[in-house]
């Protein structure tokens, strides 16, 4: 206690400025946002992506293209991937412990 009283001036000042801080960055202060810790570049590149996305969903689109002559005299020129065979049940097991190979149409034989 006697510690206390001896060094009572020292502690009411620390109280004083703890304090002090305190209403300052309650009252005083700017509300900031928190960046988590980005640079300014990183955060413009950002406002520039959410700029980009904000354009992006006003973007509408004219459903008539597909009735144009152009759209409908376009030809299809893909083929079917034939069926190849799947190879191991479990590809990670031990070589010689397969119960069979899985075939085409995902059956084991």
């Amino acid at each position: 206690m006697d510690a206390l009283n001896i060094n009572k001036g020292v502690v009411v000042t620390i109280l004083f400025l703890i304090m002090a801080i305190f209403v300052y960055n309650l009252f005083f202060k700017d509300d900031l946002t928190l960046t988590a810790g980005l640079t300014d570049t990183e955060q413009t590149n950002g406002q520039d992506l959410l700029d980009l996305y904000h354009r992006l969903e006003t973007v509408t689109f004219d459903k008539g293209i597909f009735n144009l002559p152009s759209y409908r005299s376009l030809i299809d020129f893909s083929r079917p991937i034939p069926e190849q065979p799947l190879g191991r049940p479990n590809p990670y097991d031990i070589v010689g412990k397969d119960n069979g190979t899985v075939g085409a149409a995902g059956s084991v034989r």
